[in-house]
Order: C-alpha cells, then structure tokens, then sequence
C-alpha cells in the first residue's frame, strides 16, 4: 500500500516539474512572440519537449494529453483571433484527438457502454442545431458554433477515453486543485499590483489585453474596485472555474479534521482560503451564488461531522482565524461586495436581456432563433444595433437558441453526468468519497447555479470538468 502510494507521489512530482517547465517556457517565448501565428510554434515545440520529457521520465503519451488539457483549458485569455478564437486547448485535443483516432485504427475501437450513449446524446445535440438552423438569421454564425460544439465534444470524449484507472484519475483531480491554486495566486498579485502600482497584466499577459471584454474597474461612488481575472478573458468565468475546485479543498479539509491529520487539514485550509477569497475578489455575482450553493452542498454532505459537540472550539478558532485574515481588507470587501449586489445599472440590463431571450423562445419554442443567434436576433428586432449581447443565462441561452428540443438534450447531458458523479460517491469510501466525491458533486451543483445568471458553459473549462465529473462513474466500477 506504502509502495502504491509512493509511485502515485513520484508520478504527481514529476507531471509537476514537467508542466511547471512547460509553462514557464510558455509564457517566456509569449512575451517575445513578433506574430500570431507564433502560437503554433509555441504548442509544437511545447509538445516535443514534453515527449522528450517523456522518454526520459517514463511518463506515458495519455498522461502528457491529459495533463496539457488540464492545464492548457484554464489559459482562456491566450488566444488569437484568425476567424475565431484559437486557443492552445483547441491545439492540443486535435493532436490528442489524431492521437487517439490513430490508436483506434490500430487497436480497434474500445468504450464503455455509458460512453457510448453520452455521445449518441452528443450526437442528438448536433441534430437540434441543425434544426435550429430554419429559424436562423445569420445561418454562418450557427455553422461556426455547431464547429465549436465538435470541438468541445472531441475534448469531452479525449478526457473519458485517456483516464482508465482509478488512481490515475485521482492523481489528475489533484493537478486541477493545483492548477486552481496556481491561478488564483497569479490573480491575488493582480490585485496586490493593481493596489501597489505594479502591472501583472504587462508581465506576462501585455500580448493578449485586447483580448479581455468584461469590466473589470467598477465605480462605486469614486472608488475604484479592482476584479480578479487572472488568465481568463472573464472575471465571471474565472469565478465558475474557481467554483469546481473550491470545494474539493473545503471537503479535504473537513475530512483530514476529522481524520485528526493535522498536516493534510492545515494544506487543504490554505487551499481553501486562497481559492476562496480569490473567489470572492472576482466581484462575480454569479460566481457567488455558485460558491453559496457549493458550500450548502458541503455542509449538507457533513452536517453530522460538522455539528458534533466536540467539534465545536475547533470551528470557533477556525471562524476567528478567517476573521482576523480578512479583517484587514474588511472595508474595502464590504464596501466593494454591498455595491456589487446593490447597482441596478448592469442589473436592469442583464434582467432586460433575459427576458429578451424568454420572448425569442416563445416566438419559437420547438427549435429556438438559432444556435448562436441570439445576438442577431437582438439586434434586429429588440434592441437595433445592438447584436453583441448574450442572455446573460445558460438555460435561457439554450431555450431562445435551440428551443424545447434543445434544452432536453442539453440537460440530460448535464443530468448523465451528474449520475456520474453520484455513483462514484456511492460506490467509493474514505478519502475517495469524502473528499472527491462531495467536491465533485458540490463542485458541479456550484457550476450550474452560476450559470443560472451567466453563461460559461460554451468554454473549454467547462466541458473539462464534465469530462471529469462523467469518468468519475466510469473509475468508479473498477475493484481496488
């Protein structure tokens, strides 16, 4: 069990130093990047140094897909605009993808029968875009997001195919608390630059400023509040992803306290509190109601750990510790957190495009305006000149463009993969069950709540994490 345990650690050790070299390589050849499409050259020699890696540490080739997928999807903000978004994930699943296929053709075909019929819902999900393409009035703009879809179902299906063992599938989880960690201290220096004078943004990220398009300086009554994006083009996507990982940390950290493993517990609260007050200093509304429905799924999932007796003086010291953390910074957060629920400006825009797509799905129910069309849509016949705007909510998105057929295939997705999860919770223990099981589950009520208000859910994080949350149930029926 120690040896296992050992080799599981060397393999985690070692995927570490390989992607922190690769990153760092990363960012120093994007610093002096003279061209666009630099980016290819960047992804390829990135790759070839990997696999030189990999002779030479005995990583093998799903490993390396995995890991690239795993920390390439978070990079949203490095991208460059050739018709579309081209971002280094979308490099890396077609090279996984060739990878994978050719393996196929070779070795024959091998998926798990729930596989398989995730992907006939997949498929079933491509014939309602089709379908809405008759209501569509830019019939271009579906075609580009029905391609975007394949992609990211080719992401969905690299993930399920390359992770086959339980252990492995532990070790990947581990890597996306890591990463969650990694960002959230690159945005925690963008706000201690922004609060300082020093530009973050200029030191790494000066390539790709274009590419942010949401707000991040908001006015409350001449003070100016600084939101954390870190390297997503979003402040309220980075605010989704963060809602994944914050759970896995706040559930390790309730188990290793009831465990008594003072060491663990210590490692996930640090976790926890970088992660969540990044969470909260994203300003991301949206995001906040996914972190209040993450922690209820927590604290439901522990209620009889949590309420016992004799836990009581250690929840007390660990609320005074929070508090004497963030009273420092306590009239800037609640200044800066009442103004953010209390505007109405960006509010009264957000609900009157809501109800927009509400109308739009009543004016075609079955198959909605058009994948990708709401903005057409808008600009046309609900507010002329104005085509750029989204509902500002996932289900209503999926109602206005696709209609009722749509929206049926696109939750029993969601619900598969929620199933997911829920048998991997039942069928496993300890640390399995208490720690990833309730953070995926809580992770994932957290993610569909924030979109409930925004819409993520056509980004490449998003769709990791699915991909995460479906092979849970799948390493799940495997014999320890």
């Amino acid at each position: 069990m120690e040896i296992q345990f050992l080799k599981e650690s060397n393999l985690s050790m070692r995927s570490l130093i390989i992607w922190f070299t690769f990153l760092l390589l990363l960012c120093f050849l994007i610093i002096a990047m003279p061209h666009k499409f630099y980016l290819v050259g960047i992804v390829l020699f990135g790759l070839s140094f990997l696999l030189v890696l990999n002779h030479w540490l005995k990583l093998n080739v799903a490993s390396i897909l995995v890991l690239s997928i795993l920390y390439s999807a978070p990079l949203e903000i490095m991208y460059w605009k050739i018709g579309f978004a081209l971002r280094p994930i979308i490099l890396v699943t077609l090279l996984g993808f060739y990878f994978v296929v050719l393996k196929y053709l070779l070795e024959g075909l091998r998926a798990h029968i729930k596989t398989k019929r995730l992907f006939i819902l997949c498929y079933l999900l491509i014939c309602t875009f089709l379908l809405s393409y008759f209501g569509a009035l830019e019939p271009i703009r579906s075609i580009r997001v029905t391609i975007l879809y394949i992609t990211l179902f080719m992401l969905l299906f690299l993930i399920i195919q390359l992770i086959k063992e339980k252990k492995e599938f532990k070790v990947y989880l581990k890597h996306y608390m890591i990463i969650g960690v990694l960002l959230s201290l690159y945005g925690i220096l963008q706000f201690l630059g922004w609060t300082f004078g020093f530009d973050f943004y200029g030191l790494l990220l000066s390539k790709f400023r274009s590419n942010m398009y949401n707000i991040f300086m908001l006015s409350t009554l001449g003070t100016q509040v600084f939101r954390i994006n870190s390297f997503f083009t979003d402040c309220n996507n980075f605010a989704a992803f963060l809602n994944t990982v914050f759970p896995l940390f706040l559930a390790g950290n309730l188990y290793y306290f009831s465990i008594r493993k003072s060491k663990q517990f210590w490692i996930y609260f640090l976790g926890a509190f970088i992660v969540g007050i990044t969470l909260i200093l994203t300003f991301s509304r949206s995001g906040w109601m996914g972190l209040l429905a993450g922690v209820s799924v927590v604290m439901w999932d522990k209620r009889k750990q949590i309420f016992k007796a004799k836990n009581l003086r250690a929840i007390v010291l660990t609320i005074l510790l929070l508090l004497l953390l963030i009273i420092p910074f306590y009239n800037y957060l609640s200044y800066s957190i009442e103004y953010r629920l209390v505007e109405k400006v960006s509010s009264k825009i957000h609900f009157f495009v809501m109800k927009a797509a509400w109308d739009m799905f009543l004016s075609n129910p079955i198959t909605g305006v058009g994948i990708g069309n709401f903005g057409a849509y808008y600009g046309r016949y609900i507010n002329p000149g104005f085509d750029y705007y989204n509902p500002h909510s996932t289900y209503l998105a999926i109602l206005s463009e696709t209609g009722i057929l749509g929206f049926i295939v696109h939750m029993a997705i969601y619900l598969f993969v929620l199933k997911q999860i829920l048998c991997f919770k039942r069928k496993t223990k300890g640390y399995e069950s208490e720690v990833l099981g309730t953070g995926l589950l809580a992770g994932f009520v957290a993610l569909m709540v924030a979109n409930i208000f925004y819409q993520n859910y056509t980004f490449q994080f998003f769709f990791v994490f699915l991909g995460l949350g479906f092979v849970s149930g799948l390493v799940a029926e495997q014999k320890d």
